[in-house]
């Protein structure tokens, strides 16, 4: 059965941004160690072509800023930005394993209410969306209502 839940409080996005980000060994691990040695809790991770960027509580984003501010400064990257008031909900579950189009069923509801989905991530049973801080109450009541009716409802034959 999939679950749904609300991170209550604002989220920071900080991401990195520069050329060959996937080409790139080891950078997950130098950026994220002087977060550890800090002691900030990152959420979530994204990971693309030409950036990468760290969820952690609002609340810890000078934290962050300072303490990865001079690797960025002495990288070949281009810069750091930063997104503060984002919100954050998990979808997690087993359906994801095995059943195509989770990812429609989850993302239509909240579409056609015209939220913007501002970042996914996934992982092997679960997905987490991103959304502007002041969306992400209302995406929770709108996959509260929608999963048990339109993703879980059996099908008649």
């Amino acid at each position: 059965m999939l679950t749904v839940k609300h991170y209550k409080r604002p989220i920071a996005c900080i991401s990195i941004e520069g050329d060959k980000v996937r080409m790139t060994p080891g950078l997950l691990a130098k950026f994220s160690k002087p977060l550890s040695e800090k002691n900030v809790n990152i959420y979530a991770v994204s990971h693309g072509e030409y950036s990468f960027s760290f969820f952690v509580d609002e609340a810890e984003t000078e934290t962050v800023t300072l303490a990865i501010s001079e690797l960025v400064a002495k990288s070949a990257f281009e810069g750091m930005s930063i997104r503060r008031n984002v919100g954050m909900l998990t979808v997690t579950g087993s359906e994801f394993i095995n059943t195509p189009g989770m990812f429609k069923k989850i993302l239509d509801p909240i579409s056609k209410e015209k939220i913007n989905v501002l970042q996914i991530t996934s992982s092997y049973n679960s997905m987490i969306l991103f959304f502007d801080y002041k969306d992400s109450e209302k995406a929770f009541t709108i996959l509260n209502k929608a999963i048990p009716e339109k993703i879980l409802k059996k099908k008649k034959r």
